[in-house]
């Protein structure tokens, strides 16, 4: 009798041991399983004045792809997951790239070049390979032969309400087909291939254009194209959203709370239907962005976005009519020792010119005379308009704003669209001077001598922080 109730006891126990494994399997078997909330220590891994972002983790999560802007143009990096061992991988390239993402092998690392479409790069560097002739924000497929990128859609009209479709390339045969006709963005393959996470913004049907004012939330799509699922319906913005290592949850970034911060939401991969609500990943900043993780899911990673407005100089050509050298941060006073003429001449407001036309008429028409005193070029009206002092008449000169003077009385740079360009006022002719990936370039201004280059730059900057998970 004694042995039973020992042997009973026994067995009592044992059950009571494996009953949460099996409660566990249980779950996860019916796919049930909550899942732990991503936590563990994180770390800031740059702290530099410029951008440093849009991070890729390498498949074993220790070291990862990003743009890195320190030259004044979007380079591809690579460096370790402490930030150390940093190398720039296209410096050789006098192109923009951007939007890096590492292959499931770790070996090559896509990215964007801007204007030229989509290339190819080995990890460690080395000859950069042209893989599509347009598109931007590859995502490479698990089993690494396709990537899946964006491709604006060619509506004409105004730009603003154009929209980007998706597309697949293949890598070995740079065949490519579209698999998405909608507004369509910063693409994530779920780790069994199956289901294809973005954000899109409202799009109206019969001219396909996006909605003005539409918010940005996210949705999946299968792998090879067909209905759109919804996975966020609200009135917040929701962008980058990235799939867990098991597939169960979909993270993104979300304004919700009144700041931009990490979510997550449980989904099916199979299906793409959600089955709880967002959950709050919490982490010690405001404005994280482009998140990414290892194949196993033990590192995530994201860049810490933030508005800045800088002053910045660059060495200046007037003969070659280019700019040299990367352009550098000053303090706001530097431009003044530099002894540079005034931003608007007052001594000869050309607003007090007779019989300006509309709109000239009623506004104060800010800008400068040319060193020779002939012509005076302002900006009205989103504009840049010249006035001759001799024949007393206006001329609408290009859209723009901001113009300054070469020394020759006869070239000027501009601002428009957040570049600056350099134009011919006899021939009537103008180029791009100067321009900055994601940045803003306005008020430009020249030394007395036209050796450097003075203007206001307004953009984001980026930081990369890393996240080495405890509990995921």
């Amino acid at each position: 009798m004694k042995s039973f109730l020992v042997g009973r006891i026994v067995v009592i126990r044992v059950l009571a041991a494996f009953a949460p494994v099996a409660v566990v399997c249980l779950l996860l078997i019916m796919d049930k399983w909550p899942g732990q909330m991503p936590r563990g220590e994180i770390v800031q891994i740059t702290q530099n004045r410029f951008y440093e972002g849009q991070p890729s983790l390498a498949p074993d999560g220790e070291w990862l792809a990003y743009r890195c802007d320190a030259r004044g143009n979007g380079d591809i990096c690579t460096s370790t997951i402490d930030g150390r061992d940093v190398k720039n991988l296209t410096s050789a390239s006098g192109n923009d790239e951007t939007d890096p993402t590492v292959s499931p092998d770790g070996s090559t690392i896509a990215f964007h070049v801007i204007g030229r479409g989509l290339s190819l790069i080995p990890r460690h560097g080395g000859e950069i390979q042209p893989l599509t002739p347009s598109g931007a924000q590859p995502a490479w497929t698990p089993d690494g032969r396709f990537i899946i990128y964006t491709l604006p859609a060619t509506t004409g009209g105004d730009p603003r309400g154009s929209i980007t479709e998706g597309w697949r390339v293949e890598v070995a045969t740079g065949q490519r087909r579209r698999i998405s006709t909608g507004d369509f963005h910063e693409p994530s393959v779920s780790p069994a291939g199956r289901r294809i996470a973005y954000w899109a913004r409202p799009v109206e049907g019969v001219m396909r254009r996006r909605l003005s004012g539409g918010r940005a939330d996210v949705w999946t799509i299968p792998i090879d194209g067909g209905e759109p699922i919804r996975v966020t319906d609200d009135a917040a913005s929701e962008t980058s959203p990235l799939w867990s290592a098991d597939g169960r949850f979909l993270y993104y970034v979300s304004n919700r709370n009144g700041s931009s911060a990490i979510w997550r939401i449980r989904i099916s991969q199979r299906s793409g239907r959600t089955r709880g609500t967002p959950e709050l990943v919490r982490t010690p900043f405001s404005q994280p962005g482009h998140i990414t993780r290892s194949s196993d899911g033990r590192r995530l990673a994201w860049s810490d976005i933030r508005p800045v407005e800088r002053s910045l100089r660059v060495v200046f050509d007037a003969d070659a009519r280019k700019t040299r050298g990367a352009p550098l941060e000053i303090n706001p006073g530097e431009a003044d020792e530099e002894n540079l003429p005034p931003t608007i001449d007052l001594s000869r407001s050309i607003a007090t010119a007779p019989a300006a036309p509309a709109p000239l008429a009623s506004t104060s028409f800010p800008g400068h005379w040319s060193p020779d005193q002939k012509t005076f070029a302002g900006t009205a009206g989103g504009s840049v308009w010249l006035y001759s002092a001799a024949t007393h008449s206006y001329d609408q000169f290009r859209p723009g704003s901001d113009p300054v003077w070469l020394n020759d009385s006869r070239r000027l740079i501009y601002a428009d669209g957040g570049r600056l360009f350099i134009a011919d006022t006899v021939l009537r002719i103008s180029r791009e001077l100067l321009s900055m990936p994601d940045q803003q370039l306005a008020d430009p201004r020249l030394s007395r001598d036209n050796h450097h280059l003075y203007f206001s730059h307004r953009g984001i900057d980026a930081n990369l922080w890393v996240m080495s998970v405890r509990g995921y």
